[in-house]
């Protein structure tokens, strides 16, 4: 094991979190997640070992995706979408997906390619969107997901600073709230089909904070809050 500050930590340098991770597991089967830390106590790390975990967890697929160098939501979106093409779990199924797409209102998109591969499909397909577009893009990738079987975890890291990315364009803070409302609807789908998929939700800035301080509560009301985890450093010498 190798003492490594400032970066996430994976395989051999991940160590004694089993508490932690056990506990997201535990509260994932039940709710979506705002993951609240200061920094370098290792948030990053867990989500990526949420990751490394989930092939091994019964229809458990995971995906991850950082944003805090993104500032509109139609990027949000776009990447949203490459963090499923490039996870190696949903590869079996990016045929399902990609049907799911080109039959629902976005098939405008898609559908009239059919000569190349499902990657090259979402590049040339993409270049059609308009910024406007973002909300019906991301919900129908989300509407997709949850038709598939088995359960998928959504990771999303650094998303306070996608925000004030947005409040920063906007100083009103209606696109922020856009953006987190329209988010929070994704999350509240009424079961069969919302117990398919959950989030957690991260960063070094607590999304509770910016949500508070722009008055935007209730967009983020419905998520259970965790905390509390100890510095990695600290916990070296413990």
């Amino acid at each position: 094991m190798r003492n490594m500050t400032g970066r996430p930590v994976t395989e051999a340098d991940f160590y004694d979190r089993e508490a932690e991770l056990k506990d997201l597991w535990r509260k994932l089967d039940t709710d979506n997640i705002l993951l609240l830390a200061p920094r370098r106590v290792g948030k990053t790390s867990l989500m990526y070992k949420l990751l490394a975990e989930a092939p091994g967890r019964t229809d458990t697929f995971a995906i991850y995706l950082s944003v805090p160098d993104i500032d509109t939501e139609l990027e949000f979106v776009e990447r949203l979408y490459r963090a499923v093409l490039e996870s190696p779990q949903a590869v079996s199924r990016l045929g399902r997906i990609w049907d799911y797409l080109k039959s629902s209102s976005i098939g405008k998109f898609f559908g009239r390619i059919e000569s190349v591969g499902i990657p090259e499909l979402f590049e040339i397909g993409w270049r059609e969107a308009k910024p406007e577009e973002w909300e019906t893009l991301g919900r129908e990738l989300i509407n997709a997901l949850r038709e598939l079987e088995g359960r998928w975890l959504i990771m999303v890291d650094e998303l306070p600073v996608f925000v004030l990315n947005l409040i920063r364009q906007d100083p009103t803070a209606k696109r922020a709230r856009t953006f987190l409302y329209w988010l929070r609807q994704m999350r509240q789908m009424p079961p069969p089909e919302g117990e398919r998929l959950r989030f957690l939700l991260a960063g070094s800035i607590g999304l509770d904070t910016v949500a508070s301080r722009y008055r935007m509560g209730d967009t983020i009301n419905d998520l259970t809050i965790i905390g509390g985890l100890r510095n990695e450093r600290e916990r070296i010498v413990k």
